[in-house]
């Protein structure tokens, strides 16, 4: 039934976030993972992954129900320094609250830019 209703509202297309490297499609509920890129899901802290048919229910303290894309909503989850990720986990029951692990490439990228390195010094 919820394929039929997501079908009867156009929310069919395929969409691809490179911020957690998943495929997936926007329904009344939330975003449902379809795939995933070619380097495959990120690992969240704690080494939890997503995998086919989680529904992404939150990001931060944003709800996935609307046309937001993905990368928009962990970039804004990032920024907020609020990376829970809220996900119905595909064939249980259970809800599960993961957390978006920070990069090495990002914080490197943020000390560069603040200027915290040694400078050479003037001849």
């Amino acid at each position: 039934m919820n394929k039929l209703r997501d079908a009867s509202l156009g929310m069919e297309t395929v969409a691809e976030a490179s911020s957690l490297r998943v495929k997936y499609t926007s329904t009344v509920n939330g975003l449902r993972v379809v795939g995933f890129t070619k380097d495959g899901p990120i690992a969240f802290a704690k080494a939890a992954k997503l995998n086919k048919g989680d529904l992404i229910l939150r990001i931060g303290q944003r709800t996935c129900s609307g046309d937001a894309p993905l990368d928009r909503l962990v970039e804004a989850a990032c920024k907020d320094n609020n990376r829970e990720v809220l996900v119905y986990v595909a064939k249980t029951r259970k809800v599960e609250t993961y957390l978006l692990a920070t990069s090495a490439a990002s914080d490197t990228k943020d000390v560069k830019s603040e200027g915290s390195g040694s400078k050479p010094a003037p001849n």
